[in-house]
């Protein structure tokens, strides 16, 4: 098993030879949340290419495919809801956060949309 985090989101990959298939869990205060297990079926590049490596395997055996759908509104739009999560995560008072601000996020957001238009 290994952890990955991309977009403020910490998940685990744990691989069953066996049965060849991927499972994911979500990560929450560095412990792996045993009831979030879900069958990894579709990944981006990034991730799919730390699966290769780290397990040494084709993840197309495990039926792992890329999602090669891309769609610069939908990206944004998408980032947007992790932002808004983010800052509703913050806004917690019960859980101790250490995170960037919701302006620091905008911030990034737009200026990853400017720079894609370029």
């Amino acid at each position: 098993m290994f952890s990955i985090t991309e977009y403020s989101i910490a998940i685990a990959i744990k691989l069953n030879e066996v049965n060849k298939i991927l499972y994911s869990y979500y990560i929450k205060n560095n412990v792996v949340d045993e009831n979030s297990k879900e069958i990894l079926m579709q990944s981006n590049n990034l991730i799919y290419e730390k699966i290769k490596s780290r397990f040494k395997i084709n993840p197309e055996d495990f039926g792992l495919n890329v999602n090669h759908y891309t769609n610069e509104k939908n990206e944004y739009l998408e980032s947007l809801e992790i932002a808004n999560i983010i800052k509703e995560r913050s806004l917690n008072k019960n859980e101790s956060t250490k995170m960037i601000t919701q302006d620091e996020i905008f911030y990034y957001l737009e200026n990853k949309i400017q720079s894609s238009k370029i």
